[in-house]
């Protein structure tokens, strides 16, 4: 969410417009500053759990501003306080990020660790009575996903006409092909003749990197292939010792955190990106959207808002979330395949560019406030 507000803000603030920003405090005590002309006014509380203290200090401070505004727009129910303590007639919107419900639904289907059993008396309080206030007083719903959309107006009993879906957009002038890989080639120890696939995200299961990994141990079975996997998480010992038990270890990387730049190169690098999240709350998955920039065709699960992404007819596949035989047939299918992925590296950018740029982003949402 944080990438998303900053991409924004600054989108708006260079389009003229001023931005004031209220958000959880600072790890080192700022209570506001001026940054990139965005005023930035820090709380002293953070919304963990139960938010009341959040929602009544982000209340108070709103009451403080000696500042007329014209829209008021929230990021999920971080904005209940607002509506509870302070609303009033100026336009109120709503970007949602992922349903409470949505959360337990990941839970009770054992895609998260035990301890997550802990968050559910918050998760069923916020959507029994967060939730529905803020949603109701919005005078737009901004969902990033056609399916976030559709999951508000059946949990929540939202009037269509109110909701509107504004993918996440990405900065598609950093995110692009480089002309040169051999660097990252060498580094990794991946010779000219292996298929490279990449996966990028928090090393947690509910990501479903163990069915990537089952999946990957019988695609080497048919073809000389490797794959990295970027990003560090709780879970990454236990994805590490499972290749160990899978006798592919030889065969995967796991590179831990990269800077943007080597991410780039790696996204360029290769031939499939391959995205096995189980999460229900999976709203947009802006990785995938970086990887079709650089030109990647994508295998994704099918879940969430990644169909959203996702164009069957022309960037890649989708794929049963859990079912690793069916991902095992699609990545053979697609490596295999010079001709389809081809056309897919072919669509890859400019399906991106011309539906998930940050300008796009950007634009819609001023469209959106215009409206009201």
């Amino acid at each position: 969410m944080e990438a998303h507000i900053e991409n924004l803000t600054e989108g708006l603030v260079k389009r003229g417009h001023e931005v004031t920003i209220i958000t959880a405090s600072h790890p080192e005590g700022i209570e506001e500053e001026n940054r990139d002309d965005i005023k930035i006014h820090y709380l002293d509380s953070e919304p963990k759990y139960f938010r009341r203290k959040f929602y009544k200090e982000s209340a108070e401070l709103f009451g403080k501003l000696d500042e007329d505004f014209d829209i008021v727009h929230s990021h999920s129910s971080l904005g209940a306080g607002y509506v509870k303590y302070c609303g009033d007639d100026t336009p109120f919107v709503v970007t949602d990020h992922g349903t409470p419900l949505n959360e337990i639904r990941t839970v009770l289907s054992g895609k998260y660790p035990l301890k997550y059993f802990l968050a559910m008396p918050f998760w069923t309080y916020r959507h029994f009575f967060v939730e529905p206030e803020v949603f109701e007083s919005a005078d737009r719903i901004i969902s990033p996903s056609y399916q976030l959309r559709d999951d508000i107006i059946s949990q929540y009993g939202i009037e269509n006409e109110k909701n509107v879906v504004i993918p996440h957009g990405i900065d598609t002038e950093k995110y692009k092909p480089v002309s040169d890989v051999s660097e990252v080639r060498e580094r990794y120890r991946v010779s000219e003749d292996e298929k490279v696939i990449l996966s990028v995200g928090r090393m947690v299961k509910s990501k479903g990197y163990h069915i990537l990994l089952k999946a990957f141990s019988e695609v080497v079975e048919s073809l000389d292939a490797k794959l990295i996997m970027v990003g560090t998480g709780p879970d990454l010992s236990d994805f590490k010792e499972l290749s160990d038990e899978l006798g592919i270890s030889d065969g995967v990387v796991f590179t831990g955190k990269v800077s943007d730049e080597d991410l780039i190169d790696l996204y360029t690098l290769a031939d499939l990106f391959v995205h096995p999240t189980l999460w229900f709350s999976e709203v947009f998955g802006l990785v995938i959207a970086e990887a079709m920039a650089c030109g990647t065709p994508v295998i994704a699960s099918r879940i969430g808002g990644v169909p959203t992404v996702v164009d069957e007819r022309g960037v890649g596949f989708l794929f049963d979330p859990g079912n690793e035989d069916e991902l095992t047939e699609k990545i053979l299918r697609i490596l295999t395949d010079e001709r389809l992925s081809s056309k897919f590296e072919a669509n890859c950018r400019e399906e991106v560019v011309k539906n998930f740029s940050l300008d796009r982003m950007i634009e819609d949402t001023i469209e959106c406030y215009e409206e009201l």
